[in-house]
């Protein structure tokens, strides 16, 4: 009995104890792997944060980059015009068929020098004298009927500066507009399909333009381009009958552009 109880007492100590020890051991099992998970989740929520930072940062860089990229490409667009291409000078198109350079938009006389811009309204109420002027003050010259006609009907000899066939509305000419509509002078450029393949602008319709060539008595000089009151055949690059003006007559709807030699 004695040794029995005993030996349940050292049992009963020793389960006691062992209980303790364990319950001691496990708490502190659980301690520790508490704050191991909390590291674990402490260094989680820090790379998260990290990761979102950088993301962010990426993202930043990306943006800046494409915004960027975007405003560079505008520049560009915005400095075409102003940068000179190939053998011809800065706003003039080379047409390779008729070796020249000319104007991709209708002059403006601008302190006396002659401006092809998009945009502006074009200088229409102009005498040949004057546009000759305005064109030798900027460093050009007014174009040949050749080399006009060659810009405007390109090397397939095509009726109009973007085809064979008349599209009413696609240059300024009389047949575009509505009964009600106004017919009038146009800013350079505004009809966006009225070009040639070279990027030459508004070689039908919106001014006749002035050019070099005299008639056989020399007191005219050749007009070419249609105007904003006429449209059809009146309006093709190259007229059944050409024609001539007084050079020195300063007659509305009438203007010009200019060519260059290409270098």
């Amino acid at each position: 009995m004695s040794l029995s109880r005993h030996v349940l007492g050292v049992s009963w100590v020793c389960l006691v104890a062992c209980s303790s020890e364990s319950a001691t051991s496990a708490r502190t099992s659980v301690r520790e792997h508490g704050e191991e998970s909390a590291s674990a989740a402490n260094a989680s929520a820090a790379n998260a944060n990290a990761a979102s930072t950088n993301a962010a940062s990426t993202n930043a860089g990306s943006a800046n980059a494409a915004n960027g990229g975007s405003a560079n490409a505008a520049n560009a667009n915005v400095d075409a015009d102003e940068a000179r291409v190939g053998p011809c000078p800065a706003r003039m198109a080379h047409v390779p068929h008729a070796n020249v350079c000319i104007d991709r938009y209708e002059a403006r006389i601008e302190d006396g020098r002659a401006v092809s811009r998009a945009d502006v309204l074009p200088s229409a109420i102009t005498s040949w004298e004057r546009a000759r002027a305005a064109c030798e003050a900027a460093g050009h010259r007014l174009c040949t009927v050749a080399e006009w006609q060659g810009a405007c009907a390109g090397e397939t000899g095509r009726a109009y500066p973007y085809g064979d066939e008349y599209e009413p509305g696609r240059c300024n000419t009389a047949e575009g507009l509505g009964p009600s509509e106004p017919k009038a002078l146009e800013p350079t450029g505004r009809r966006a399909r009225c070009v040639t393949p070279e990027g030459v602008f508004d070689l039908s319709g919106n001014a006749y333009e002035w050019m070099a060539d005299a008639d056989s008595t020399g007191m005219t000089r050749a007009l070419g381009g249609g105007g904003f009151s006429v449209g059809g055949d009146e309006a093709v690059c190259v007229r059944r009958s050409p024609l001539w003006q007084p050079p020195d007559q300063e007659l509305d709807g009438i203007g010009f552009r200019c060519c260059a030699d290409p270098s």
